[in-house]
């Protein structure tokens, strides 16, 4: 029971830093949307002047504009960063829990298989629930720099909090639990 736990806590931990990069990352396309469309909209006005002398690239600037302007409701980077504010403090009051139940497995032993089982259960019906609740309906689509973030912050975390990596703890903690 103690490795279902274990790969609980380890699989809610890594979805927390990969919400945490992914929230960081929509929240800067979010920002460059905006950024761009400001600009050519206050550079239109100015264009005016400098049309004859690159009339292709105002073309251009200003049709791209318009494009993302119509379409930008499409682009769920907004909607993204308001769940993903929502989620994150609820996951890292979850991962408190966790930890705190962690340590009473590991450390103080206290709890039986059955106990850890539905602690288990519990904390995967939570987590279920916590994203259910603030990101229902809105989609992330898969991003491998929030997944190699992700992964290198839990092995820090591991070992920041364990002080061995992740494999060495697991085997020695089920070692010393025979």
């Amino acid at each position: 029971m103690r490795e279902k736990f274990w790969a609980m806590y380890e699989n809610i931990k890594y979805s927390e830093r990969y919400f945490f990069y992914y929230r960081e990352q929509a929240w800067k396309r979010d920002r460059y949307i905006k950024i761009f469309l400001c600009v050519a909209s206050l550079s239109s006005v100015t264009s005016l002047a400098l049309w004859s002398k690159a009339p292709s690239i105002w073309s251009i600037i200003t049709v791209a504009a318009q494009v993302l302007s119509a379409v930008a409701y499409l682009i769920p980077y907004s909607e993204q960063v308001t769940a993903l504010n929502n989620l994150l403090p609820e996951i890292d009051q979850l991962l408190h829990r966790i930890d705190y139940d962690w340590d009473r497995i590991n450390i103080l032993q206290t709890l039986s298989d059955e106990e850890i089982n539905s602690l288990v259960l519990k904390y995967n019906t939570e987590f279920t629930n916590i994203e259910n609740r603030f990101a229902q309906g809105i989609q992330f689509a898969p991003s491998k720099s929030c997944v190699k973030k992700a992964q290198e912050d839990c092995a820090k975390y591991k070992f920041s909090r364990f002080g061995i990596t992740q494999t060495d703890y697991l085997e020695e903690t089920l070692k010393n639990a025979r």
